[in-house]
């Protein structure tokens, strides 16, 4: 079976932690929460993986050669709802640099959340097959084989 969840938490973890270096200390979690126990706080968690292009998988038919990849990704924080939202654009960066579309948010959840904490929310979905690898994100400079990363000038969705 083909489960990217946990190269996609690593990337986002890596690519936010990347983008904050030195400015903030950020919580990482792979479960949805309304109230994070530390701030500020993000949430990777795969909603769903479902198999997909069944018709063009070629082989053994109780193989998975593709799936879809449905993640969602919420921020939280207790300083401010730019805060959270800056963070969320950090992390929309990090998953359109794997080929993830956004399919909705982000959306401000802070009122059904606890008074003083800012919560944003965004769900993203690819197909991923067994001859596309997600790489994983490396900012060591003195690593040959860096993959490209998204940058605020990166507009073809891809990245990769």
């Amino acid at each position: 079976m083909i489960d990217p969840s946990n190269r996609v938490f690593t990337n986002v973890m890596l690519y936010v932690q990347h983008a904050y270096d030195g400015i903030m200390n950020i919580h990482f979690q792979n479960s949805n929460t309304v109230t994070p126990e530390k701030l500020p706080s993000v949430s990777v968690v795969q909603q769903d993986c479902y198999e997909a292009d069944v018709d063009l998988s070629p082989g053994d038919p109780d193989v998975d050669y593709s799936v879809r990849s449905t993640v969602q990704i919420d921020t939280y924080s207790s300083k401010s709802p730019t805060e959270a939202k800056e963070i969320m654009d950090a992390a929309c960066k990090a998953m359109r640099g794997m080929a993830y579309s956004r399919i909705n948010g982000p959306y401000d959840l802070t009122a059904k959340t606890r008074p003083n904490y800012y919560r944003y929310v965004a769900r993203f979905a690819r197909v991923v097959s067994t001859l596309d690898e997600i790489p994983r994100y490396n900012f060591d400079p003195d690593t040959p084989d860096t993959p490209d990363t998204p940058d605020d000038n990166d507009n073809d969705n891809g990245g990769n």
